[in-house]
C-alpha cells in the first residue's frame, strides 16, 4: 500500500491546481481521488491484469476531455500550471507502467505510441519505439506508425529509413512494402508541388532566381515526376516478395492514392508488367490481369471534391487528398451501363476464357469471375453473353475429358439462377437434362452434385425425382470417394468437406427430414471413415429433432443413438451444447435431457471437460450444490479448473459493476 500511498501524494498539486482555477469543486476532486485510488489499488495487486492499466488509461483520458470543455467554456487564462499537463503525463506513466508490467503485448506497446502521438510528445515517441522494436523487429506496424510520425514532422528521410530498416528485418509483409510504396508516392507528390511552387518544375520557361547548385538536373526531374523511384520499389518488391496478395495490395494502394491519373496509370502498368514477369501462369494472377480495365469501376479512386480517402502519408504533401490536381475526376462515378464497361468486360471475359482452356486453375478462376460478375447489378443480357461463354467451356465432347468440375458447377448455379428471366441461358427441360449430365461426367464433384440437385429443384422436379437424385449423389460423393478424385485439385479439403456434407443434408432441408431418413443416412455415413464429420453433423440434428419432437422420450432417443450409431466424445460436446440452447418452457424436462447428454458424453470418454460443461448449466439455473457434487466426482483436475472459472467469472462480474460505477462518476462530475 506504500505505492499506492505515494501516487496519491503526488496527485495533490495537481488537484489542488485544479480547484484552484475552479475547474473543478472540492467535492469533485474528492471522487477522483478515490477512484484514482481504486485504480492504483488494482494495479499493484500479485497478479497484474493488463484491462486494469487500460481502464485506468481510458479514465484519465476522459478526465483530461473534461478539463478541457469546461477550461475553454470558463475561459480560463493565465499562465501554464501543473494541472495543464499533469493529466497528460499521467496517461503516459500508465502506459510506461504497463508496458514494463506486459513487455509481450505489442497492442499495448501499440496504444503506448499513439498515445504519445495524439498527445504531441515527439522525443518520447522516438524512444519508444527505439524499446518496442528491439522488442519486436518484425513488427510491421512500428514501423509504419514510426514513419508516419516522422511524416507529420516533415521528416521524410527519417521515414523512409525507417521503412527500410522495416523491409530489412521483415521484408516477406505485404504491409510493409505496400506503405514504402505509398511513402514513395508521396514523394513524388510532395517533389511535384514544391518544384512547382519555386518554379522550377521541368518544362516551365521562366524560372525563379535559384543558385545553380540547388537547380535540379531537368532528367532526374522528370524521371522523378514519372514514378522512377516508385517503380524502381514496385520491381524490388516483386522480386522479394513474388506472390499475388503483394500485387493486389499494391494495386489498391496506388488507385486510392491521390495522385496525377498520368502517374497512376504509369506505375499501374509497371506493376502490372512485372505480374505478367513474376506469376505468368498463376491462376489469380491471370485474372487480375484480364481484368485490370474492370477495376475502375469496381474500386475507384476517390472523387476530387471529397476528402474522405486519407493515406498515412497525405502530411508529406501538405494536403488534403482532395486537393490533388488532376487525379481522376474521370472515376467519379462508376458506371455499369457505359460502352466503356462492356468494352473492358467483353475483353476480360475472351482473355479468361482463351487461357482457361486445358488449364484447369485457370478455368476455376474463370468460373469465379463469371459468377462474381452475373452477382452484380449489371443489366441481364450481360449476365447472358458472360453464361453463355462459360456454357461454351462447360460443354461434354465425345472422346475428350470432361471439363474442370467448378465450369460445370459455375455454369449450373448461373443457369438456375437466370430461370425465370424472360429469356434463360436454358429452358427448364434442358436444364434438368444439362444437370444429369454434368453429375454423369463429374459424379464424384460436391460442388457439381449440389448444383444438380438445385437445379432439378429449381426446373420443378417431382419429390420422388428430387429424392432420387439425391440418393444419386450421395452415392456419388460417399463411401470410398476422396477430394483428389472430384477433379477438384485446387480446393481446399475443408472445403470440399463442407459441400460433401452440404449434399448429405440436401434433402433434410429441401425435402423434410424425420427419424426414418435420419437413421437411413446415418446407417449409410457409418460406412466409411472418410464421411465422419458428416456422420457427425447427422447425429446433431438427429437429437434434436428427437428433442423438438417430444421431449419426454429424449432421453430414450439418446441411449438408443448412442448404442446403434457411435458418437464420438466432441459429437456429444456438440450434442449438449445445441439442446442447452434450446428454448423450453419446462425445465425439469430440459434438465432430464441434458442429464442424459452428460452422461453419455462422460461415458464418451468426455470425462472433466463432460463435468464442468454439465456443472457450468447446473450454476447458472440455481443448483449450485449439485454441480459441486458433479464437479467433485469428476476428480482433482476438475477441481482445479472449476475453482479456476469460479474465480475468472467473479472478477469479470466485478469489472463490469467498476466500469460502470466509473461511467456513472464521470457522468455525475460532467453534469456538475
Amino acid at each position: 500500500m506504500e505505492r499506492v500511498q505515494f501516487q496519491q501524494e503526488q496527485m495533490l498539486p495537481e488537484l489542488k491546481d485544479l480547484v484552484r482555477k475552479g475547474l473543478f469543486t472540492k467535492e469533485e476532486t474528492k471522487q477522483i481521488l478515490r477512484q484514482r485510488t481504486t485504480y492504483e489499488i488494482a494495479l499493484v495487486r500479485r497478479i497484474p491484469n493488463k484491462n486494469d492499466f487500460l481502464r485506468y488509461a481510458s479514465y484519465e483520458m476522459s478526465l483530461e476531455t473534461l478539463r478541457r470543455k469546461r477550461a475553454a467554456r470558463l475561459n480560463v487564462r493565465g499562465a501554464p500550471s501543473i494541472s495543464d499537463y499533469a493529466l497528460q503525463r499521467r496517461q503516459l506513466h500508465i502506459f510506461e507502467r504497463a508496458v514494463s508490467k506486459f513487455k509481450s503485448d505489442l497492442g499495448l506497446w501499440l496504444d503506448y505510441l499513439r498515445t504519445a502521438q495524439r498527445l504531441g510528445a515527439r522525443a518520447l515517441f522516438g524512444r519508444i519505439v527505439a524499446r518496442a522494436t528491439q522488442l519486436y523487429p518484425r513488427a510491421p506496424a512500428l514501423y509504419v506508425l514510426a514513419a508516419q510520425h516522422e511524416l507529420r514532422h516533415l521528416a521524410p528521410g527519417a521515414a523512409r529509413a525507417l521503412l527500410q530498416r522495416g523491409i530489412r528485418m521483415c521484408g516477406d509483409r505485404v504491409e510493409m512494402w505496400r506503405e514504402y510504396v505509398r511513402m514513395e508516392i508521396g514523394f513524388v507528390e510532395a517533389m511535384r508541388r514544391r518544384w512547382g511552387v519555386l518554379g522550377i518544375a521541368p518544362g516551365e520557361g521562366e524560372k525563379m532566381d535559384v543558385d545553380e547548385e540547388e537547380q535540379p538536373n531537368e532528367a532526374a526531374q522528370r524521371a522523378i515526376l514519372a514514378g522512377a523511384i516508385v517503380e524502381e520499389v514496385i520491381a524490388s518488391a516483386a522480386k522479394a516478395l513474388p506472390k499475388l496478395e503483394l500485387f493486389a495490395e499494391l494495386a489498391r494502394a496506388i488507385r486510392a492514392y491521390p495522385c496525377p491519373a498520368a502517374l497512376r496509370e504509369s506505375l499501374l502498368d509497371k506493376l502490372y508488367a512485372e505480374l505478367a514477369l513474376t506469376l505468368p501462369d498463376a491462376p489469380g494472377a491471370v485474372r487480375m490481369h484480364a481484368t485490370r480495365a474492370l477495376d475502375a469501376f469496381i474500386d475507384p479512386v476517390a472523387s476530387t471534391e471529397s476528402n474522405e480517402v486519407r493515406t498515412p502519408f497525405s502530411e508529406l504533401n501538405g494536403m488534403d487528398s482532395g486537393d490533388v490536381k488532376g487525379k481522376g475526376k474521370e472515376k467519379e462515378v462508376p458506371n455499369l451501363q457505359s460502352e466503356a464497361f462492356v468494352d473492358a468486360l467483353r475483353a476480360a471475359n475472351e482473355e479468361l476464357a482463351s487461357k482457361a482452356k486445358g488449364n484447369a486453375g485457370v478455368a476455376r478462376a474463370y468460373a469465379a469471375f463469371v459468377e462474381e460478375w452475373c452477382g452484380r447489378e449489371i443489366e441481364d443480357n450481360l449476365k447472358l453473353y458472360l453464361v453463355a461463354s462459360l456454357g461454351a467451356l462447360a460443354r461434354i465432347k465425345k472422346n475428350h475429358p470432361p471439363p474442370p468440375a467448378s465450369l460445370l458447377a459455375a455454369h449450373l448455379r448461373l443457369s438456375t439462377s437466370l430461370l425465370d428471366t424472360a429469356n434463360p441461358p436454358l429452358p427448364a427441360g434442358k436444364l434438368r437434362s444439362a444437370a444429369r449430365k454434368y453429375a454423369v461426367a463429374r459424379p464424384h464433384s460436391p460442388d457439381v452434385q449440389l448444383a444438380r440437385l438445385n437445379a432439378e429443384k429449381a426446373a420443378g422436379a417431382s419429390d420422388d425425382d428430387l429424392k432420387e437424385a439425391w440418393k444419386d449423389a450421395r452415392r456419388g460423393v460417399g463411401a470410398g470417394v476422396k477430394m483428389g478424385s472430384a477433379g477438384e485439385e485446387e480446393s481446399e479439403e475443408g472445403e470440399w468437406e463442407e459441400m460433401r456434407r452440404k449434399v448429405w443434408i440436401w434433402g433434410l432441408e429441401e425435402i423434410g427430414e424425420d427419424s426414418t431418413i435420419l437413421e437411413t443416412l446415418l446407417r449409410e455415413s457409418l460406412t466409411d471413415p472418410l464421411l465422419r464429420p458428416t456422420h457427425d453433423a447427422l447425429l446433431i440434428r438427429y437429437a434434436l429433432l428427437a428433442h423438438r419432437q417430444s421431449q419426454s422420450t429424449t432421453k430414450t432417443t439418446l441411449d438408443r443413438l448412442a448404442r446403434l450409431f457411435l458418437p464420438t466424445s466432441s459429437t456429444w460436446a456438440s450434442i449438449f451444447e445445441v439442446l442447452a440452447d434450446q428454448d423450453t418452457a419446462d425445465a425439469d424436462t430440459l434438465y432430464t435431457t441434458l442429464s442424459a447428454a452428460h452422461a453419455q458424453w462422460k461415458a464418451a470418454s468426455g470425462g472433466t471437460d463432460a463435468a464442468i460443461r454439465w456443472a457450468a448449466w447446473l450454476l447458472e439455473h440455481g443448483k449450485g450444490a449439485e454441480a459441486l457434487v458433479v464437479v467433485r466426482a469428476a476428480g482433482k483436475e476438475a477441481e482445479r479448473r472449476w475453482a479456476g472459472m469460479l474465480a475468472e467469472r467473479e472478477e469479470r462480474t466485478e469489472d463490469d459493476v467498476g466500469e460502470e460505477e466509473r461511467v456513472v462518476e464521470l457522468e455525475e462530475i460532467e453534469v456538475a
